[in-house]
């Protein structure tokens, strides 16, 4: 005894399994991404907040600094804003942590400018886009991929 089982046309099959690029971003992408563009009151905080954190004028580090000194070890706002940032990258992404060594100058170095560069870009898409088709670039070139771009 044989089984009947429907047969569906190559057209049909794309249509029932085509789904759009929102759909498909809601299922791959990480919790933490967003397809929504950044309201003017967010660029105005980064701006700010940067700003205070390039400057060494940020007052939560120095409150924290003075509260708790062992587990702030950190002398600058930009070495505590970096250190705290790569420690929650690598809480979401920890198969990445052998690319941050703490004797990498060059790396700190690279990232801040990275930073700067995005705040600066805020307001410019077209640079925006095309600063981080070139950093996207450069990782690849190193065999680091962005898995979560679209």
């Amino acid at each position: 005894m044989g089984s009947v089982s429907s047969v569906n046309s190559p057209a049909e099959d794309k249509k029932s399994a085509s789904c759009s690029i929102q759909e498909m971003s809601a299922v791959l992408m990480p919790i933490y991404f967003v397809e929504d563009p950044i309201t003017e009151v967010e660029k105005d905080k980064a701006v700010r907040s940067w700003r205070m954190i390039a400057s060494g004028q940020a007052a939560e580090f120095y409150r924290l600094k003075k509260a708790d000194p062992v587990n702030t070890p950190c002398s600058t706002p930009m070495e505590f804003f970096g250190n705290r940032f790569i420690l929650r990258f690598l809480e979401v992404h920890p198969i990445a942590a052998p690319m941050f060594n703490k004797t990498s100058m060059k790396q700190g170095t690279l990232f801040f400018r990275m930073i700067a560069f995005t705040i600066a870009a805020l307001d410019d898409d077209a640079k925006f886009d095309s600063q981080f088709v070139t950093l996207a670039k450069s990782h690849n070139r190193m065999s680091i991929r962005a898995v979560e771009c679209k």
